[in-house]
């Protein structure tokens, strides 16, 4: 494959020898840690084998390509570290692998992930070279795990309004997100703003650190949606819970399960008020029936049982025991 055909791929790739050695030459220090470094070693012998499968035909590209992008992953979603002679000879054999990965369909998805980790390593080395520390402006920032930011840079970091697009790799998908537009600190979502998912799951609200915290919106693919406090992605605090069958839970959740005292109502009428445990209903509560019977016992997973009472519309009131919802008058 000539390096004409490798060119018609977006976005083009600079693959001149100067632009190779100015990052081998550009003497920087490492910022790794040491599990860091080990992680980055592992997923440089990773990329060797994938390339050398490449070359002799033998061995699985794609397991070696995906190892290799997964520990690549683990390097960098914390923390953009840095190791210039590290990187630039990943940078190579990047360089020099995309140049030999077929154009076939079962290899198309590897081939464009290799060229997208190719520029945005090449731009993140040349920008690290450049010094930007004193810059303030609009701007554009290639994270080493695959982010790109399009926004405000403040101090050389991509801090302020902006947009981060994540990577399309399937496995490096950060919990499914795609996509976040809004306040972005240190090239993470932090403050205010809308996200994305592989899924198609849609957000709006706060970010503390890449993840969602405080008061936000979620609509689901099923029709579901949640408006109400988040902690950690998950669904803390009160809120109120709409699910693709019509029913309404109004209440508390604890890190993503309905926990406490609380409301459910569905559509045809029935409604539940009382405890929750575990996301199930369970504990002291009252049902109601579309009838507009009262239904006073313990529950347990959403079913009745136990000492209870039934009272009717026109006020009388029958006690008994609930057994499977089955009440039994006078038990």
């Amino acid at each position: 494959m000539g390096r004409t055909d490798i060119e018609r791929g977006e976005p083009t790739i600079r693959y001149q020898n100067e632009a190779y050695q100015m990052v081998m030459q550009a003497n920087l220090p490492s910022t790794l840690s040491e599990q860091q470094t080990q992680l980055l070693d592992q997923a440089a012998m990773d990329l060797q084998k994938a390339y050398a499968a490449l070359l002799t035909g033998t061995g699985d590209f794609k397991a070696a390509y995906s190892a290799f992008a997964l520990t690549w992953y683990r390097v960098f979603s914390l923390s953009d570290a840095f190791d210039a002679g590290r990187l630039s000879r990943i940078l190579q054999t990047i360089r020099e692998m995309v140049q030999v990965i077929p154009d076939s369909s079962d290899l198309r998805g590897f081939r464009s992930q290799a060229q997208h980790l190719h520029l945005q390593l090449y731009m993140r080395i040349t920008d690290e070279r450049m010094s930007l520390d004193h810059y303030n402006g609009p701007g554009t920032y290639s994270h080493l795990d695959g982010r790109f930011y399009i926004g405000e840079i403040r101090s050389g970091r991509p801090t302020g309004s902006g947009k981060i697009s994540f990577p399309t790799f399937p496995q490096l998908l950060q919990r499914g997100l795609t996509e976040y537009t809004g306040e972005v600190v240190e090239g993470l979502p932090h403050g205010q703003g809308s996200s994305k998912y592989e899924d198609g799951r849609a957000y709006s609200g706060g970010f503390v650190r890449g993840k969602q915290q405080g008061e936000g919106h979620m609509v689901f693919p099923d029709g579901a949606d949640y408006t109400g406090t988040w902690e950690q992605d998950r669904r803390h605090g009160q809120g109120r819970m709409k699910y693709p069958n019509g029913m309404v839970y109004e209440g508390p959740f604890v890190m993503g399960k309905r926990e406490g005292h609380g409301r459910c109502t569905w559509p045809d009428g029935w409604v539940y008020d009382g405890e929750f445990q575990d996301d199930k209903m369970t504990g002291r509560a009252t049902k109601t029936t579309n009838t507009g019977v009262l239904l006073t016992t313990t529950f347990v997973d959403g079913h009745a049982n136990g000492p209870g009472t039934v009272t009717t519309p026109d006020g009388r009131v029958q006690h008994g025991v609930f057994k499977d919802d089955r009440f039994t008058p006078g038990a």
